[in-house]
């Protein structure tokens, strides 16, 4: 008997089938299943290939530095020279296994001067293939490995909620990116709807945990409105910009908070709840707000990386639309064709029948939906759950 292809646009309509499309509840469940990528009209070939290019041009950047600092903090005559801290690591961890996995590096293979050197450029090379499009999913997964192995060596000289943000980055847009070597837009390989959903999943995480610590963490500040009196003090390296920005009245400074909590609390629950528009309205905020940021502080690439993601909210029939309502009709037209996405938009790619397939497909699923799971512990801890009842495995 011959098995019926079920596309997964197909399986997310008879999911929604139910009592729970009628009705104001009914309509906020579609906007939450949009927002997954569980729509079944949206495409994202647009959003992605310009996703890719920023998560590029971040790692660019951050090769770029590493090539320039690794040897004076890591290599064999720098601060931390990676073979005592690999020393370090594998007599208080107890044996090999164990030390791998506290510090997950290929400088457990060869630590020297040499391969602190090869390790970065090569980083930068995949940076720029997934900048060139380039067999992205293999750069998108050289460009995570080789960032581990130098995060997860040496923490002292590492920010660990930036470059967690970007190892987590590259390691969620493997699945998310196209299939090939040169895949273009990679309309033969669209995007999963799990793979839609993580992504986007990450934002949300990004937006909305940075909002609530403010509110959870027990600073005064952000409770009497403060905050910005006193940012630009102690941020790091303020721009000249930062400067005259700290001269503006008290008035100026709630308008900033205000901003801030718009962007951080209220753009993320609009993306998820309000549909096209909320996402529109997320996506300017967060615009708005990021960028503010970047011309007034200085927290490297993180900025940068954030208004990448904040490509994600968006989709091919937004963008169209977009360029149509700004009477762009031929760059609308050109959008829509180059996307695929007609008059009704072009459905999900069906699920490939080789059995092969199939299961990595599914075994992927796998171990998305569990990444997902591990997530929620975090993201409790953001929002105020005691660290006790978090398990040891993931604290």
């Amino acid at each position: 008997m011959t098995a019926a292809i079920v596309s997964e646009s197909d399986l997310a309509r008879r999911v929604g089938d139910g009592p729970m499309r009628r009705g104001w509840l009914g309509g906020v469940w579609r906007r939450v299943r949009d927002f997954a990528g569980w729509g079944g009209e949206a495409t994202y070939l647009w959003p992605r290939w310009l996703v890719l290019r920023a998560v590029g041009f971040v790692y660019l950047y951050v090769f770029a530095g590493i090539i320039t600092e690794a040897p004076a903090l890591v290599g064999p005559q720098g601060i931390g020279p990676l073979d005592g801290f690999l020393a370090q690591q594998l007599q208080t961890s107890g044996g090999w296994i164990s030390a791998v996995l506290a510090a997950p590096s290929l400088f457990w293979i060869n630590s020297s001067g040499a391969a602190v050197g090869v390790l970065a450029w090569t980083g930068m090379a995949a940076a720029v293939a997934l900048l060139l499009n380039l067999w992205p999913r293999m750069a998108l997964f050289a460009c995570w490995l080789v960032f581990l192995s130098f995060a997860s060596t040496w923490r002292a000289f590492s920010p660990a909620q930036l470059d967690n943000l970007m190892i987590e980055t590259a390691l969620l847009c493997i699945p998310f990116a196209p299939a090939g070597f040169r895949p273009g837009l990679g309309a033969h390989s669209p995007p999963r709807p799990i793979a839609v959903f993580m992504v986007r999943w990450l934002l949300f995480r990004v937006m909305f945990e940075s909002g609530v610590v403010k509110l959870t963490a027990g600073d005064s500040h952000w409770r009497d409105f403060t905050a910005m009196d006193v940012m630009y003090e102690t941020a790091p390296f303020p721009t000249i910009f930062g400067y005259f920005d700290h001269q503006l009245g008290h008035a100026y400074h709630l308008f900033e908070i205000s901003l801030t909590f718009m962007a951080e609390l209220v753009a993320p629950v609009a993306a998820v709840f309000g549909g096209r528009r909320g996402r529109w309205f997320a996506f300017w905020v967060w615009v708005v707000f990021q960028a503010g940021i970047q011309l007034t502080c200085n927290f490297g690439w993180l900025n940068t990386a954030s208004l990448g993601l904040g490509l994600l909210l968006l989709d091919d029939q937004m963008l169209a639309a977009a360029a149509d309502r700004l009477r762009l009709r031929a760059l609308s037209r050109f959008l829509a064709r180059k996307a695929g996405a007609g008059r009704d938009g072009a459905p999900v790619a069906a699920v490939p029948s080789s059995a092969f397939r199939f299961w990595r497909w599914r075994g992927l699923s796998v171990a998305l939906w569990l990444h997902f799971g591990l997530t929620w512990f975090f993201f409790a801890k953001a929002c105020g759950l005691p660290p006790e009842l978090v398990p040891r495995a993931v604290a």
